[in-house]
């Protein structure tokens, strides 16, 4: 369910012309403070043919609109483009970036003279691109990966404490993050094939192993990882912890394709579910495919992986037609009265008129008139016939039908069977009819198509 959507390019929505293809603007990142009051956004447009637009945001919620409104924009953060935006844990005053030019900009929280961003230092170390950067639990390191090297800052005095280097010289750097709770002296970081562990106390590596990483994360709030490898046609899944490299876990085929992003979220106190893995305790992961599927892990006791994928029933999400008509009631019997805001619908009738009328391609549809005609004809309500009711010997009488005016006769078709044939005569003058209503107001639509109707007929 969609709870909230917030504008971040604010640009106006316009039609390509002709066979020119458009160059929409991209929102590339986005992160939140620790108590939601700010959010970080990178957007960015390049069509080669003007200078490439590049916007660093920041969005302050308003309590009173309860929405995010712009505070700060920095028009261009970078030289080049950004590849990292993370807020500082913890103080959650300070924004990093760090971007293709090899810089790390440190934005700070100025009160002193208004609300507004600012930039407080810019930092560099190789000429090389930065490809990413993440914050130690305590918020006190930063680690700033390059394609050769990882270099560690002291966070608030922007100060270069070490560099570290992979085990193999010739592998790009891809991922880097530090480890949470008992494994927060490690720092894990993932190459083109390999996936590696150093000891920040001793700055050694703890162990190596050759793994092909595709996203790399850590839980917040237990000691474990989670590390993503794509094949060519799925994406395994290994959970494990950085003391060892022994993986705590194994999922493989978790999902069709690649994958798109991933994150933990820590579990409720009424969601605590002791019958899950050890590594799903505290909290749940969740997943995000190329197709837009989302996924989730340890959601239910003794459910080691839940697809939270959903069919769409179009039945039940009114279209158009039925937020103008009204919308479709459930099977009733005829003498229930409908509300007043409602109108009458055959059940299932009108909605296989209309998801025929809207699903199916147009160079395909036949006319118009004979469209119209079926659809208007499952809108219109039954109409009313003469009922018999077989095996009844004695005359129908009951005071509810004196009233509204129903007039039995009774006949006898033969000496071995007994029928009767009640012929029901409608008195549309009282006050309560038979008929309910809500259909008594498509009567000007019967007699507006009562001509189309007999002659298609």
């Amino acid at each position: 369910m969609l709870c909230y959507q917030h504008d971040v390019t604010e640009f106006n929505y316009v039609s390509r012309t002709y066979e020119q293809a458009l160059v929409l603007t991209t929102v590339d990142h986005v992160s939140f403070s620790a108590d939601g009051l700010w959010m970080a956004t990178v957007e960015s447009r390049d069509d080669s043919e003007v200078s490439p637009d590049l916007r660093l945001k920041f969005w302050k919620f308003s309590k009173e609109e309860l929405r995010y409104t712009l505070n700060t924009c920095v028009d261009p953060p970078h030289d080049g483009s950004v590849t990292k935006l993370l807020f500082q844990p913890i103080a959650d005053i300070t924004v990093v970036t760090v971007g293709s030019d090899g810089k790390i900009k440190t934005w700070s929280l100025q009160t002193s003279n208004g609300c507004s961003w600012v930039l407080r230092s810019v930092s560099y170390h190789v000429n090389e691109p930065a490809v990413d950067a993440a914050f130690s639990e305590d918020g006190s390191l930063l680690a700033v990966m390059y394609n050769s090297c990882i270099t560690l800052w002291e966070a608030d005095s922007c100060e270069l404490k070490t560099t570290l280097f992979p085990p193999y010289k010739t592998e790009l750097c891809r991922h880097i993050i530090f480890g949470n709770k008992s494994s927060a002296k490690y720092l894990i970081g993932a190459t083109e094939h390999y996936l590696t562990v150093w000891d920040l106390l001793t700055c050694s590596v703890c162990w190596c192993v050759e793994f092909s990483t595709t996203r790399l994360i850590s839980d917040p709030w237990s000691p474990y990882c989670a590390a993503f490898c794509q094949h060519s046609k799925h994406t395994d899944l290994y959970i494990f912890s950085p003391a060892s490299y022994t993986p705590v876990a194994v999922y493989t085929h978790v999902i069709e394709g690649g994958l798109y992003g991933a994150l933990f979220r820590k579990r409720s106190a009424d969601n605590m579910d002791l019958g899950a893995p050890k590594c799903f305790e505290q909290s749940e992961l969740f997943f995000l495919s190329r197709k837009q599927i989302l996924y989730s892990f340890g959601q239910e006791r003794n459910e080691m992986f839940v697809n939270s994928k959903q069919s769409v029933d179009l039945d039940n999400h009114p279209s158009a037609f039925e937020q103008v008509l009204g919308i479709n009631t459930s099977s009733q019997p005829a003498a229930t009265k409908l509300k007043p805001s409602s109108a009458y619908f055959p059940p299932g009738s009108a909605n296989a008129a209309l998801n025929q009328l809207l699903t199916t391609p147009a160079h395909v549809l036949p006319p118009l008139t004979t469209l119209c005609t079926e659809y208007l004809s499952s809108l219109l309500p039954p109409p009313l016939v003469s009922a018999s009711q077989p095996n009844s010997s004695n005359d129908i009488h009951s005071g509810g039908e004196e009233e509204r005016g129903i007039n039995t006769k009774l006949n006898k078709s033969s000496p071995s069977a007994v029928e009767s044939t009640a012929t029901v005569k409608m008195d549309t003058s009282k006050e309560e009819s038979f008929v309910p209503e809500d259909q008594q107001s498509l009567d000007w639509l019967r007699d507006c198509f009562k001509d189309l109707l007999t002659v298609n007929s």
